[in-house]
């Protein structure tokens, strides 16, 4: 009975998935069954240990799909996230944009109605709301330039600058603009490369963004305005400006921080956390605009309580060589030269038309490019056409293509509102651009300059427009 017993015993043994003692009673073919369940229990034994290292591995492989999944799906939010926020911003733009250039042409027909009523008016209290309109139409104007700074429309005038002469020449002003409660501190960076820049429009938008900080920080605190080159093989750089050298200037504040979801919301113009009449919603919104029309980006970053850092990238410059152009010819006299005024909105050309004859010059009216034409194949003198770029039908650019296919020194300076100007691509390269609402002594110089060029292939020194500006 023992040698069966032991046989019982190491069988439960195996059942429970423990080891097998060696079997040895003196019975060879119990003998032999001892050995073969001890053989068993150890290749159980083996097969244990495998399938547990096989599960621990197929467990690290789950774990790190899932982890390259989830960071798959992060990464696509964030993707969808940032093209949906792209899309928002385009749309507001395009709209904005629209708006801007109806507005401008309404702040033309009120200015300009208000600069050549202000003469005719002599008592005190009339005069004191004439000037009180003409602060509203100015304020109106300046509300415009934000929309279309906001919108990437603006029109600017680039030139190679260095940030740090910039921010070092504004850092006084600044200093005045914020007040004494907050301290203000430069950290530049030495050989900064140059940026290619509207030097008034980035004056403006670090303006902006230091008073920003200012309100952030009703208690005081500190504005840190820092600046580094960022090479085009930094992994630090954004997309929107990926695989390009370029300039950073940031503006980190000691203030109260955004929210997630003011952040979100930070470049909509328009959104202010502020009381009502503490602010107007376009601060940021113009710098966001300034910069990427400048070809950059920005970036904001955030957290309650912890301040804020503002992140202006700007593409590294590429300097060429400039060259002037030759004096044009001697002006003619106001009275001796004919301007045809093509502009589809009646107040609006009336306005031009009026302030070119008080000046002197004879004035012929269009309210469209066709019936411009038709003036024009009347063999009308006309040595300038003020022409506004879009128009129903025939667009100012269009007009003047085909007036210069019977008269092909036809001078022309055109004159806009509107915002977006990128459909006409490269063909305003060598044309100018009056922006409306305008003053009538700008119009008086624009016109005078436009006059005077040698031809009408030569630009001038108004406002160039260029591809790369729009």
């Amino acid at each position: 009975r023992r040698p069966v017993e032991a046989l019982t015993a190491a069988t439960k043994a195996l059942g429970r998935g423990e080891p097998v003692d060696p079997l040895s009673c003196g019975v060879r073919e119990l003998d032999q069954v001892g050995n073969e369940l001890r053989n068993t229990a150890a290749a159980l034994e083996r097969n244990s240990e495998q399938l547990e290292s096989t599960v621990a591995g197929r467990t690290r492989e789950l774990a790190m799909a899932n982890e390259r999944l989830r960071a798959e799906i992060d990464a696509r939010e964030q993707a969808q996230s940032a093209l949906l926020q792209a899309q928002k911003m385009e749309a507001m733009g395009q709209l904005t944009g629209g708006v801007a250039h109806d507005f401008n042409n309404l702040l033309t027909a009120v200015s300009g109605s208000l600069a050549m009523l202000e003469p005719r008016i002599s008592d005190e209290r009339s005069l004191r709301l004439l000037h009180t309109a003409q602060r509203g139409a100015t304020q109106g104007a300046k509300l415009t330039e934000s929309l279309l700074a906001f919108a990437r429309k603006q029109r600017l005038n680039p030139i190679p600058a260095d940030l740090n002469s910039i921010i070092v020449e504004m850092t006084e002003m600044l200093r005045r603009s914020i007040g004494p409660t907050v301290e203000i501190r430069n950290a530049l960076a030495s050989e900064l490369w140059r940026v290619l820049v509207d030097t008034s429009q980035i004056e403006t938008a670090l303006l902006n963004v230091t008073l920003n900080a200012r309100d952030a920080m009703p208690g005081g605190g500190t504005v840190l305005i820092e600046t580094a080159n960022v090479t085009a093989t930094s992994e630090e750089l954004p997309e929107e400006v990926a695989i390009q050298d370029c300039v950073l200037v940031s503006v980190r504040d000691t203030g109260t921080g955004m929210s997630p979801e003011v952040l979100e919301r930070a470049f909509e113009p328009f959104f202010t956390t502020k009381e009502i009449g503490k602010g107007t919603g376009l601060g940021l919104s113009m710098v966001f605009g300034v910069v990427r029309q400048s070809g950059g980006t920005v970036r904001i970053r955030s957290r309650l309580r912890e301040g804020t850092t503002v992140q202006i990238y700007l593409p590294r410059a590429i300097e060429t060589a400039t060259f002037g152009t030759g004096r044009g010819r001697p002006v003619r006299a106001a009275g001796e030269a004919h301007i045809l005024v093509v502009d589809d909105d009646p107040d609006v050309r009336w306005i031009i038309a009026q302030d070119l004859q008080d000046i002197g010059y004879t004035v012929t009216e269009a309210d469209s490019g066709r019936a411009a034409l038709e003036i024009l194949e009347r063999d009308t003198p006309c040595d300038l056409m003020v022409a506004d770029l879009v128009m129903p039908g025939l667009s100012g650019l269009d007009t003047l293509r085909l007036a210069r296919r019977s008269r092909p020194d036809l001078k022309v300076l055109f004159a806009s509102g509107y915002a977006d100007l990128s459909r006409f691509g490269g063909n305003l390269s060598s044309h100018t651009l009056l922006k409306k609402p305008f003053k009538s002594e700008t119009l008086a110089e624009a016109v005078q300059t436009a006059l005077q060029r040698v031809s009408a292939g030569e630009p001038d020194n108004i406002v160039q427009l260029r591809r790369d500006q729009l």
